[in-house]
């Protein structure tokens, strides 16, 4: 009943904060927001230094060093491409280990310890939580990201794959066709999950990180993955709707087969989850038999307040991104 009252008043002042914003938040009528309607700045090729793939772990340990491994192939192969064009940009790995209670930050030591050996033209970089503190996932990549170098951002999770031809995919369709803008790409995913009903399909295709590469001041800009609790089992889709507020260019990069593998193991957020996702969303007698207890319509309510307040307030800054005024005079 408290955790109630406490959800009602959140969503009670959220709801009051958006009204004065909405009130008065400086905007010309007829206005194109746009960021393809803005002079091009900051986002040309040779601006790229550096890439940085975002790997955040949570008692991984079985499955993780599959996962480095793909991530490792699809930078090889990204590298070879075109030796004279990429040689200069720098690739990043980092691990972020988010209080896992198993033997997972052992393991990713051996394999970096390893790595340093004989393949040194990556940069792995292990972050370690501790103290029993766990991030969750949107806070975990968040943090993640601040330690990393790169203009360029990549996601996926520790008992996920890459294919070979994933982070060239990527890059090519990112500054090929944005060169000028910011914006990002999402690849085809292959979702390890029998029976998936295609709604589902479509929508992970279209929320989920681990096939999306992104500029990273478009990640700070939208400042970052939403990590409030109220987005715990929604944060993809909260980081999705806040990128497509700014209205930048979002591609599906053209491969001849998905360059993303979301799989199933005991235990893992698909498996949780694996009847809600072979059941038609809009059959609303079934999915609520399979709706977990977290999604409550009042914790609905505040999430979409805080997010539509979220999405104005991208919208009403985004001129500023381009324009080149620092993010710290951005905030609320």
């Amino acid at each position: 009943e408290r955790h109630y009252t406490r959800v009602l008043l959140v969503s009670i002042v959220v709801l009051l904060v958006y009204n004065v914003h909405s009130r008065t938040t400086n905007t010309t009528p007829g206005t194109d927001w746009s960021l393809a309607s803005l002079p091009p700045r900051f986002f040309y090729t040779d601006n790229i230094q550096a890439i940085s793939i975002i790997v955040p772990a949570h008692n991984n340990a079985p499955y993780i060093i599959r996962t480095l491994l793909s991530i490792e192939s699809s930078i090889k192969a990204f590298l070879l491409k075109d030796r004279a064009k990429f040689s200069n940009i720098t690739t990043e790995v980092v691990i972020f280990d988010d209080s896992s209670q198993d033997s997972t930050v052992a393991v990713v030591l051996a394999f970096l310890e390893e790595k340093k050996q004989y393949f040194p033209s990556i940069r792995w970089k292990l972050i370690a939580l501790q103290n029993n503190f766990n991030a969750l996932g949107g806070a975990a990549r968040n943090l993640a990201v601040h330690e990393s170098i790169g203009d360029v951002l990549y996601f996926l999770d520790a008992d996920d794959l890459y294919t070979p031809a994933h982070v060239f995919s990527c890059f090519e369709s990112l500054i090929q066709q944005y060169a000028a803008i910011p914006g990002g790409v999402r690849t085809t995913l292959k979702v390890d999950v029998p029976n998936l009903h295609p709604e589902w399909a479509a929508r992970m295709q279209d929320t989920l990180t681990q096939n999306k590469c992104l500029y990273r001041k478009l990640h700070d800009f939208v400042q970052g993955i939403p990590s409030m609790p109220v987005f715990t089992h929604n944060q993809d889709v909260g980081y999705t709707e806040a990128l497509k507020s700014a209205n930048c260019p979002w591609v599906l990069a053209q491969t001849s087969s998905p360059t993303v593998e979301y799989i199933l193991y005991p235990g893992n957020n698909l498996d949780r989850q694996i009847r809600k996702f072979q059941s038609d969303p809009n059959d609303k007698e079934r999915s609520a038999e399979v709706r977990p207890v977290h999604e409550d319509s009042i914790e609905h309510d505040v999430r979409m307040s805080l997010l539509n307040y979220h999405k104005r307030w991208v919208q009403g800054n985004v001129e500023k991104l381009v324009s080149g005024v620092p993010f710290e005079d951005l905030k609320r």
